[in-house]
């Protein structure tokens, strides 16, 4: 990043990362809308999970380096902020995972 502000290509990256990482995190819930046939509807919680998507954008920024051109700048960042999504949210999974599995060898409910 050149200063305090963002030229136009960091200021497209950060949105791609952005709308990849919420693209990634919303994926489960518009897949099971469409083949339960559910209709979409806003909970709270996913306020909460804009937000922390916002917070692990800014977070994870300043490691992307951009490509030098226009709307490979997008394509590539929305690239990085799934998988920057994904892997945070196979570490939650493995996280609950070993959790859960603690708890029940030590009869805990």
């Amino acid at each position: 990043m050149s200063g305090n502000i963002l030229s136009s290509s960091e200021a497209l990256a950060l949105l791609g990362i952005f709308l990849g990482i919420v693209a990634k995190a919303f994926s489960p819930y518009l897949r099971k809308s469409i083949i339960d046939n559910e209709p979409l509807k806003w909970e709270h919680r996913y306020t909460a999970i804009i937000i922390m998507c916002a917070i692990t954008s800014i977070l994870t920024f300043p490691q992307y380096s951009p490509p030098p051109d226009g709307l490979n700048v997008l394509v590539a960042a929305i690239s990085f902020g799934i998988a920057i999504e994904w892997g945070v949210t196979e570490l939650y999974q493995w996280g609950a995972s070993a959790y859960n599995s603690l708890t029940k060898k030590n009869g805990e409910s």
